[in-house]
């Protein structure tokens, strides 16, 4: 929603937003999303996929949330912001490289068959990320990535022409091998048929 915001100036520190990728809404109570991917040097678990949130009242939204056995991480605006943009290169890359399959393939298989290809894709993407809006991604993105992932990946991986220009929005869209990957699916596969992809030489 970054660029939204930013077009009607919204995209400030006091504006609360809240990442509810970390829990799911398809049942009748919410459910915890979020995973536990290993531990630190200091032996303490490190989780993926959790709930954030930032300004003015991400307090009351946190205590909400864990009051229903939901985690969610509170903090300042550009902490938020690179959860948001995590989640949005998980959303973006996971999704292209399981789409251009000619099986069926979830986002679990991704890691299990295509981690490489990924791996490459999203390096590219936080270069892009840095370059292009001074974003640097928290330490260990990758890991939380794949092992949310592995873990959490039980949907099918597929290209949404309605939600394109929000998956595939600035800087995610002119990285080269995103270009190159959703040419692929628009000229090979036959999806996103209604959508401009960005040219592969970009």
């Amino acid at each position: 929603m970054e660029p939204t915001l930013r077009k009607y100036g919204y995209a400030r520190d006091t504006m609360t937003q809240m990442l509810v990728s970390g829990m799911s809404l398809s049942s009748k109570a919410p459910t915890d999303l979020s995973c536990v991917v290993g531990t630190d040097a200091s032996g303490k678990d490190k989780w993926a996929g959790e709930c954030a949130a930032c300004g003015k009242w991400c307090g009351a939204i946190q205590e909400r949330l864990e009051r229903n056995d939901i985690r969610c991480k509170a903090g300042f605006y550009r902490d938020w912001r690179r959860q948001m943009w995590e989640r949005a290169i998980f959303d973006a890359v996971f999704n292209l490289v399981g789409s251009v399959r000619k099986e069926k393939t979830d986002i679990q298989e991704v890691v299990l068959y295509y981690e490489e290809e990924a791996s490459e894709m999203m390096v590219q993407v936080t270069k892009a990320l840095r370059g292009m809006l001074a974003v640097t991604l928290l330490y260990g993105y990758e890991e939380r990535l794949m092992g949310y992932a592995e873990q959490r990946g039980e949907l099918e991986c597929q290209l949404n022409d309605k939600m394109y220009d929000y998956t595939f929005c600035y800087p995610i869209g002119p990285t080269s091998m995103v270009a190159e990957y959703l040419n692929y699916a628009k000229d090979k596969m036959g999806l996103l048929q209604d959508i401009e992809v960005p040219n592969e030489s970009k």
